[in-house]
């Protein structure tokens, strides 16, 4: 049975942020402009195609909670708190998402292509402006066939006399949805420039995305075509531009041009918060100083920081398990608990005797309050799916280090620019995550343990502006989010070269990055690299 849109594709009127420079804005409205004015120079349409560019990018691509909102419904991240948010109720791999195509980006589109074809434009300029349609096109293909499966193929700009023409029918399958997606990508691709300005797009930026559309597009078709073309279009980007050897400062630090992002959005502070986006004030604490004085921790919080966040993105221990911890004994890549610095030094308890409060600790506050693990509430919030405790382990007497050095040192340098984790500095403060500690989830002065804080010991590093003074939710900010860069380009090509059973060549490919601290050996899957796709919406935590 075939579905049609019949309304809502007609309609829309034209919009642009134009430069306050411009004559226009002596003459017109300044809210509006009409379609002579958006198309009738290259600067003007250029305007339009940047404000499209914006709109795009926030519907999953870059954007408040736009990539952390879907990350947490993935294996890598939770969202979860002790307060009224609760627990995600799409975070799950069975959800059933509903989405809604936004049909004036669809119209605002494919009025690029009909006004760039139909306008006094040089060959140059049209070519110019039709290689961004095709991108713009093919972008929202590709996220729409990511979370609805079929997608409505609206390639031309309806009017209010088509009451025919608009009844566009949805793709028939996936397979359709992805040819179509990838087929407006590689006409982007060929289109575009090699270089571009900071927060445009060019080829090898359009190469990145191309190949992320066609691994997912292999996962749904097994169309080996597909791992064929990401090959081609992440070596492409391989062998013209470089990786930086400071992964954290793509992220983390001041230097938001880093030579290895391909294309990336950018906001300032003169409009932008640490409430703006999600990705800032969900992923960071709320530390009370006075609170963290009544625990038993030696280590303090700097009152001036204002850890006053509303966190409630977290990332999982399935996350950190991915970043590698070189083997003391043989030097090779694995996870922390197969190492043999950890077999050596702790010993593994049954957790599934864990039923009664407090069984793991109990801890005294200096106020008389008492805290300890398991919680209460950790029992009436979980089900069998959900163990309160799935891993319960002890340090051998005699051990040399404690548990977390034993976790956490050696691993990929990714980990430590990625993660906030117990023992870590961060914002140049001293993380303890574990009972207790400065950080931890028990460290509110309340019998649920959690409130804002961290759920899984865990918090995310990547993409919180460390330059920040006080994370508090009115402060400003710059900020910018990586939409493509040179690292994922390697990470697709080997793992098209895994799926192709390239193993050598995925290897290579892998070991190119120079972040990672020991090669990856074929057994172990790197970050990233594990089989099957996810519907997370961009390369953002990646």
């Amino acid at each position: 049975m075939k579905h049609y849109i019949l309304n809502s594709l007609i309609g829309f009127g034209v919009l642009a942020a134009l430069p306050s420079c411009m004559d226009t804005l002596d003459t017109h409205p300044t809210a509006e402009f009409n379609e002579e004015t958006v198309w009738g120079t290259k600067a003007t349409a250029d305007a339009f195609v940047l404000n499209v560019y914006a709109n795009v990018l926030n519907t999953g691509y870059t954007g408040s909670g736009s990539c952390i909102s879907w990350e947490a419904r993935t294996p890598n991240c939770s969202r979860s708190s002790r307060v009224g948010e609760g627990i995600d109720n799409y975070a799950n791999e069975t959800a059933d998402l509903s989405v809604t195509p936004s049909f004036s980006l669809y119209r605002k589109v494919n009025m690029i292509f009909k006004h760039a074809t139909e306008g006094n434009f040089t060959d140059d300029e049209k070519a110019d402006l039709l290689a961004n349609a095709h991108l713009l096109r093919g972008m929202l293909y590709f996220q729409y066939a990511r979370m609805m499966g079929r997608i409505l193929p609206v390639d031309e700009v309806f009017t209010a006399e088509d009451t025919i023409k608009c009844r566009v029918s949805f793709t028939e399958n996936e397979a359709e949805s992805y040819k179509l997606a990838i087929g407006e990508l590689e006409q982007a691709v060929e289109g575009l420039p090699t270089s571009s300005s900071a927060g445009l797009p060019n080829k090898y930026a359009a190469e990145v995305i191309l190949s992320r559309a066609c691994l997912q597009a292999y996962a749904y078709t097994k169309d080996a075509a597909y791992l064929d073309k990401a090959i081609a279009a992440a070596k492409d980007v391989t062998e013209n531009r470089e990786l930086t050897a400071d992964y954290a400062d793509m992220f983390n630090n001041a230097t938001s041009t880093n030579a290895e992002i391909l294309w990336a959005q950018y906001w300032l502070s003169e409009n932008t918060t640490i409430s703006t986006f999600e990705e800032m004030i969900r992923c960071a604490p709320n530390i009370p100083a006075a609170d963290v004085a009544t625990t038993q921790s030696p280590i303090g919080v700097n009152e001036n920081k204002w850890f006053d966040s509303w966190g409630i993105y977290w990332p999982t221990q399935d996350a950190v398990d991915q970043y590698l911890v070189t083997d003391e004994a043989t030097g090779k890549a694995m996870p922390w608990y197969e190492t043999s610095q950890w077999k050596d030094n702790v010993e593994e308890l049954d957790a599934s005797t864990l039923t009664e409060v407090g069984q793991v600790e109990v801890w005294d506050r200096t106020n008389g309050t008492q805290n300890q693990i398991p919680e209460i509430n950790d029992f009436t919030q979980t089900s069998s799916k959900a163990p309160v405790v799935r891993n319960w382990y002890r340090l051998k007497e005699g051990a040399a280090k404690n548990i977390s050095q034993l976790m956490y040192e050696n691993r990929d340098n990714r980990f430590a620019a990625s993660i906030v984790y117990d023992g870590c500095t961060w914002t140049t403060e001293t993380v303890e995550t574990n009972l207790g500690g400065n950080f931890s989830m028990g460290v509110r002065d309340q019998r649920d343990g959690g409130w804002y804080n961290t759920t899984t010991g865990y918090m995310w590093r990547k993409y919180m502006p460390e330059n920040t003074p006080k994370w508090f939710y009115a402060n400003k900010t710059d900020y910018h989010q990586c939409v493509a860069r040179v690292g994922e380009a390697y990470l697709n090509l080997a793992e098209a070269y895994l799926l192709k059973g390239q193993v050598a060549n995925a290897v290579a490919a892998f070991n190119a990055t120079p972040r990672s601290m020991v090669a990856w050996h074929p057994q172990r899957l790197p970050p990233r690299l594990r089989l099957g796709r996810t519907i997370s919406a961009s390369a953002m935590w990646k």
